[in-house]
């Protein structure tokens, strides 16, 4: 949750002069780069009887959102800074 997220930002705010000065469009671009993987990698793997993979991959997707929560707001805060001077 920070690793992956500081590479996207830091793609995201080298194309932000190439982009619409608009905050709204760099504050959605922004929260896309931190959240966290859906919930869709642990429903797959049951629907295809795997249940090992699904239990596994749920104890990770939950470590993920325990760790996702401080990192967020981190990574908000550093969004509205990013975006304080567009309109």
């Amino acid at each position: 949750m920070f690793v992956i997220p500081g590479v996207l930002f830091l793609l995201t705010w080298l194309v932000q002069p190439l982009l619409p000065r608009d905050r709204l469009l760099m504050m959605i671009l922004y929260i896309e780069c931190f959240t966290p993987s859906a919930n869709m990698v642990v429903v797959v793997p049951q629907i295809l009887n795997n249940f090992a993979a699904s239990d596994a991959l749920a104890l990770l997707v939950l470590a993920q959102y325990i760790v996702a929560l401080p990192s967020m707001i981190m990574w908000m805060a550093l969004a509205f800074y990013l975006t304080n001077d567009l309109p």
